[in-house]
């Protein structure tokens, strides 16, 4: 979670709640006048009704112009309210986002950003914001990609195991595993690809159906180059001793 401070001011203009609260008094009193002097037809009332407004009113206008009434303040750019969360606030400007208060700097929240707030400290608003960032950008928590190669997977197959690796690749086919592929299952979908990087080695990187329709995606334009986060399933399979891998990300280049 991230921490920011908002901070909001709100104008109220008051001329014009003046001048409208003023009318209805002016005009009673016109009609008061006009009924002690004998206006009750239609005829002496009709030119009332058209009358200038009274002095007062007027001279109260011109007042609040002369004085520099503040105006209504300008409508604010915000977003589409049905994307709002219920309860959320609005960022009024660019807001850095912080890992506790006046702590290290997160990111920064652009402005009529939806905010969720969660907590609040001295003047601090503890927030929860969504948004995307690339894929090729993000491993898995409390885990380390290593910087292996894929002779290294064949040279210790066991000690590979369970390692994640981040790998450029370029990916050449989407096909089907079969008998003759032991350590994949009957019919589990798999990428053939060459890499990493420089490296002219076959790789088969096995597809979970999360990831299904982007290596579909990537085998229609292949061969194309595409970095992969994956999960060492075996360094050295059998009868080829071709490494595979268990995807978790498939990101085009």
């Amino acid at each position: 979670m991230v921490s920011l401070a908002l901070l909001a001011h709100v104008l109220v203009p008051r001329g014009a709640a003046a001048q409208s609260a003023s009318t209805p008094t002016d005009k009673t009193g016109a009609h008061r006048k006009a009924a002690a002097h004998g206006a009750g037809s239609h005829d002496a009332a009709q030119p009332a009704a058209h009358a200038p407004a009274h002095p007062s009113t007027a001279g109260a206008h011109h007042a609040a112009v002369a004085h520099g009434t503040p105006a209504a303040p300008a409508a604010v750019v915000a977003t589409d309210p049905a994307a709002v969360p219920a309860g959320a606030l609005v960022s009024t400007g660019a807001v850095v986002m912080r890992d506790a208060p006046d702590g290290r700097s997160l990111a920064t929240a652009g402005p009529a950003t939806p905010l969720v707030p969660l907590a609040r400290d001295r003047g601090w608003v503890r927030v929860r914001v969504d948004g995307w960032v690339r894929d090729d950008g993000l491993t898995p928590a409390g885990e380390t990609v290593g910087a292996l190669s894929a002779a290294d997977l064949r040279a210790d197959p066991q000690g590979a195991r369970g390692k994640v690796v981040r790998w450029t690749v370029q990916v050449l086919a989407l096909a089907r595993a079969d008998a003759l592929h032991r350590d994949l299952v009957a019919d589990e979908p798999y990428l053939l690809a060459r890499g990493p990087g420089g490296e002219n080695a076959l790789l088969y990187v096995a597809v979970p159906p999360s990831l299904l329709a982007s290596a579909t995606t990537l085998s229609a334009a292949s061969p194309v180059e595409a970095t992969i986060v994956a999960t060492v399933r075996n360094g050295r399979s059998a009868p080829t001793g071709v490494p595979i891998l268990d995807a978790r990300s498939l990101v085009r280049q």
